[in-house]
């Protein structure tokens, strides 16, 4: 038993601590407890999880370098890759390669010593982690709380967690710490590689600030999509877009998932409007009441999505889910599952502006032109809706030709003798 409590994650983060700081168990409480968070963090690359954006970056920064050639010779080479199944993920090997070559004398906002990094404590209250002043047992190196049990630091979740602040303004680092700093150049392999988030990117608390940690951004981010205003992220009328309040303290990852998420909220509300407007005007016409009724299944396919997730969402809060694990919901999540109904969204609204003004067979004009594009999916989604707007004129043609009757109620159709 012994053996095992030797190894156990826990006991060797403190001796890891020791190692680094050159003192004893007693004393690196504080360190060991910041270490506990950094690990614990669900952090990201603030970078998106796209390979060809990846690779076009590589390809720019050869080209600021005037290496054209070598920026030809990666683009071959990735796309002879590509045909290629050696590598199952390419977009992480590119994104290692493309940190690797940052160059190392440029000025970086990462803490540079590790005085700077294990030096900052937790506050002690009821939700940071205990004091420890004895070789600990049984401390869990797990992600944080879920519901709000870190509100106390500026760090909410994910990358925030690294956030040095507290409600009292900056930890000061010891004197002991900092009078035994070694030059950077002159630090160990592991000071050099631990590193902290730019505090650029988190204000410090100001008096009024709030906290949100992720799971209150989901839960807001499932009503933006229905066009409601949630607590942290309502619609700005000045700017016509849903914004997250200014108040609210987050990373940059957690403010720019949620501006990418939120525009389907403002996508939904452009097409809810127009349907809401037109699908009462008897004047509208029968080509224009079947156009207000495709847009309407396509608004509930997608009311029915949002139901499955906010069922997902029900079951974790019924069960006590307060951490984050394969299966529950997060930003980066909702952001891959909602790509293909964002497209459709923009596809709608888009059609929505191109078919205001008319009515009749110009409106079903106007949806057979804006079908003529190369993007499959938008092509389907608009020869889906154009079969349902054409309806009423084929109906009309029939009773035309088949029974010589020229029944035209809201003159949608021009005819001419």
């Amino acid at each position: 038993m012994a053996t095992l409590d030797q190894k156990s994650p826990n006991v060797l983060l403190q001796s890891l601590c020791c190692r680094i700081t050159g003192k004893s168990e007693a004393e690196v409480a504080h360190q060991f407890q910041y270490a506990v968070r950094v690990i614990g963090s669900n952090y990201a690359p603030t970078i998106e999880r796209d390979e060809f954006l990846v690779s076009e970056k590589i390809k720019k920064e050869l080209l600021k370098q005037r290496r054209e050639a070598d920026a030809a010779l990666f683009s071959e080479l990735h796309r002879k890759l590509q045909t290629q199944s050696v590598l199952k993920h390419r977009w992480s090997v590119l994104y290692l390669l493309l940190s690797l070559s940052e160059d190392p004398r440029k000025p970086s906002g990462r803490v540079g010593n590790y005085g700077a990094l294990f030096a900052q404590a937790l506050p002690r209250d009821a939700h940071s982690t205990p004091f420890y002043c004895t070789r600990p047992q049984s401390l869990a190196l797990g992600y944080g709380e879920r519901s709000g049990g870190l509100s106390a630091t500026v760090g909410t979740s994910g990358i925030s967690s690294l956030g040095v602040y507290t409600l009292n303004g900056p930890t000061p680092t010891p004197q002991s710490l900092l009078a035994g700093q070694l030059p950077q150049s002159a630090q160990p392999l592991g000071s050099r590689l631990a590193w902290a988030l730019p505090m650029s990117l988190i204000r410090p608390r100001r008096d009024g600030d709030t906290g949100a940690d992720e799971a209150a951004l989901v839960r807001d981010i499932l009503y933006v999509f229905q066009g409601i205003d949630g607590k942290f992220i309502k619609m700005s009328g000045q700017e016509n877009c849903y914004k997250i309040d200014s108040k609210v303290v987050l990373c940059k990852s957690l403010r720019d998932t949620s501006s990418r998420l939120a525009e389907l909220g403002w996508l939904h509300n452009k097409v809810r409007k127009y349907t809401d407007a037109r699908s009462l005007d008897r004047a509208f016409g029968l080509v224009g009441q079947s156009f207000c009724a495709s847009l309407h299944q396509e608004l509930k396919e997608y009311y029915r999505l949002l139901s499955v997730l906010h069922s997902q969402l029900q079951v974790e809060d019924d069960q006590g889910v307060t951490v984050c694990t394969e299966s529950s919901l997060t930003l980066r999540r909702l952001l891959v599952w909602m790509y293909d109904p964002k497209l459709r969204l923009k596809t709608l609204a888009a059609l929505v502006d191109y078919c205001q003004g008319r009515k009749g067979g110009e409106l079903a004009t106007a949806v057979h032109a804006y079908g003529k594009t190369g993007d499959p999916q938008m092509r389907a989604l608009v020869q889906h809706i154009l079969s349902l707007v054409s309806n009423p004129i084929l109906n009309f043609l029939y009773r035309w030709i088949y029974d010589g009757e020229l029944e035209d109620t809201y003159h949608e159709v021009q005819t001419s003798f």
